[in-house]
């Protein structure tokens, strides 16, 4: 294989359509190159092993032979098995995992993906998997590099959990390889599809789609390579674009193949003039639409607040509608563009993590109704989005259901970033910067994963900075949400916390409790509390758990976008 960047190209193989055949074709073809790939799969205790190859009536399918056609030869070797287990697993605990207990080294001419079998995550019941995409500037700066699965989601949805273990990891591996969900083909993305598609296990093809053969060996190395010298999910090619299928809106840019020999891994690709957004494949509905797309956020903030935007999706119709209800980012349907301060473009933003959610349903909102999300879309592949004093303009677009090759649209949402106020926003401020003296317009990285995952005890450096900010700057407008993730490092401590095995609820009551309503979206701050009281009337704490609740309602009833939610439904949109 020719290294990145080189415009190296190898032979597809795409003119077959049945499994065996194109398996074959790419054993028997001289012309195909191959590529050498390890995968590492480790297992948390008491999950099952992964059964890489299985029979499926007459059909023998194995993970090998899926990628075998796109000249990918698969090494999988099945690793620990005893990664202490917990029944549901906060996301920054997965990212410590995925972080932390990889240990096969792979040979110098093999790529790596890193798989963890684990239970559940906490929060999100309907996701079946995780990749993490924290790009160039994460803690070993590679993107694609690492998911998970879980075992515990998949019993609920199916009595053949083999085999859709298999069918998600499958899934997953192909955005490890910077595949998306638009390229599926088929009957439809949810039935009859190819692997990228969201098929369940009885009409799924087990097969990768001839566009995504063509990505995988044709488009430069840059764009396919998982972990280091990769580049961030969803830079592609616009031959690789072209090739996308419509009723899923994602968040991509393209690039000149030719100028990828120039970038180095750690290049800001999202300030890069190679990249352009790539526009919307279907219609985007005008307002007339009884769905009705808002965003929501203040008007303005000071630099290093994190911005997390409200998300809801109304019913102004008259009737009641089946919506798609994976209204967050990272479940890879809604699409938010940012236009920077000065900026001519919108570029899409892209979390630093991907979803597979293929186990929810759609949910019904009658006349009135809405669901609400958050887009936490501060923090990202290329780091701080909102990292310059100015004027930010965003928009989101979202598949419409009734339309396959539609998108429902919002309208503009305008976002002034101003330069520290006050004193202790300056020193707030200050204490966000990278330690190693980077410039004011840059933060460290650390902190904004942190901030972002709401915790991470692997992530010692942050946790000690935003401890300082919020004993040595307490009335900065970045304090509050320092107090948040603080708070929930003690009410979620990891499996190897310093903390033991309990829940410091004390010390969560110290920070959690003592924020005001104002400060935080009202989402936010409603699953904040939500799981405090959930702690408290766990530890039959019923006099502080209701003394809670009642504030928390009382400040609820005062937002206006909460009106109209089902909010059994908000954490199924990520709030």
């Amino acid at each position: 294989m020719k290294p990145h960047g080189s415009g190296g190209r190898v032979r597809p193989c795409l003119a077959i359509a049945g499994l065996a055949a194109l398996a074959g074709c790419a054993r028997d073809d001289p012309g195909l190159e191959r590529q050498k790939v390890l995968i590492e799969i480790d297992r948390m205790s008491g999950t099952d092993a992964i059964p890489v190859e299985r029979r499926i009536g007459s059909q023998r399918v194995s993970l090998a032979r899926i990628y075998e056609p796109a000249g990918l030869d698969l090494r999988i070797v099945e690793d620990q098995s005893d990664i202490p287990r917990r029944a549901l697993v906060p996301t920054a605990e997965l990212h410590r995992l995925l972080s932390t207990y990889q240990s096969v080294e792979p040979a110098d001419d093999e790529w790596k993906v890193y798989v963890l079998v684990a239970t559940e995550e906490l929060g999100y019941p309907e996701s079946k998997g995780l990749m993490f995409d924290d790009g160039i500037h994460d803690e070993n700066g590679v993107p694609r590099e690492a998911f998970a699965v879980f075992q515990t989601v998949h019993e609920r949805v199916t009595d053949d959990v083999p085999t859709d273990m298999l069918r998600t990891v499958a899934h997953e591996l192909a955005h490890a390889f910077n595949l998306h969900h638009e390229d599926w083909e088929g009957e439809s993305f949810e039935r009859a599809s190819t692997l990228e598609g969201y098929s369940e296990i009885e009409t799924v093809l087990w097969r990768l789609s001839a566009g995504s053969v063509a990505h995988l060996t044709d488009d430069d190395r840059q764009l396919v390579r998982p972990g280091s010298d990769g580049l961030p999910f969803g830079v592609i090619t616009q031959a690789h674009r072209d090739r996308h299928r419509g009723g899923v809106a994602g968040p991509y840019e393209v690039v000149d193949p030719a100028g990828l020999g120039v970038l180095g891994r750690r290049t800001d690709l999202g300030r890069s003039p190679l990249l352009r957004t790539a526009p919307s494949r279907g219609r985007a509905r005008p307002g007339t639409h009884p769905l009705r797309l808002v965003l929501h956020a203040p008007p303005a903030v000071v630099i290093g607040e994190p911005i997390t935007v409200t998300v809801e999706l109304r019913n102004v119709g008259d009737g009641t509608l089946a919506v798609n209800p994976l209204l967050a980012p990272e479940y890879g349907f809604l699409n938010v563009g940012i236009r920077r301060p000065g900026a001519e473009v919108f570029r899409p933003y892209r979390p630093p993590l991907l979803r597979e959610a293929s186990a929810a349903t759609r949910d019904t909102l009658g006349p009135g109704e809405a669901l609400a999300a958050e887009a936490k879309v501060f923090y990202g592949p290329y780091g701080w989005t909102f990292d310059q004093p100015g004027e930010y303009l965003l928009v989101a677009e979202f598949p419409d259901v009734e339309d396959a090759a539609g998108l429902i649209r919002s309208d503009t949402l305008t976002i002034r970033v101003a330069p520290p106020g006050t004193e202790d926003d300056s020193r707030a401020f200050a204490l966000l910067q990278e330690e190693d003296g980077a410039t004011p317009s840059s933060f460290g990285t650390e902190v904004g994963l942190f901030l972002y995952l709401e915790g991470g005890e692997h992530l010692a450096g942050a946790e000690s900075r935003l401890r300082q900010i919020i004993a040595e700057a307490p009335l900065a407008a970045q304090a509050p949400s320092a107090r948040l993730a603080i708070g929930r490092t003690f009410l979620e401590p990891g499996a190897d916390s310093i903390l033991g095995p309990g829940v410091a609820t004390d010390s969560a009551l110290v920070f959690l409790e003592g924020l005001e309503f104002e400060e935080l979206p009202p989402l936010t701050f409603r699953r904040a509390w939500m799981d405090l009281i959930a702690q408290l009337e766990t530890e039959n704490r019923d006099p502080e758990a209701r003394r809670i609740r009642d504030r928390l309602t009382q400040n609820l009833e005062t937002v206006e976008i909460i009106q109209g939610v089902d909010t059994t439904k908000i954490g199924r949109g990520g709030g």
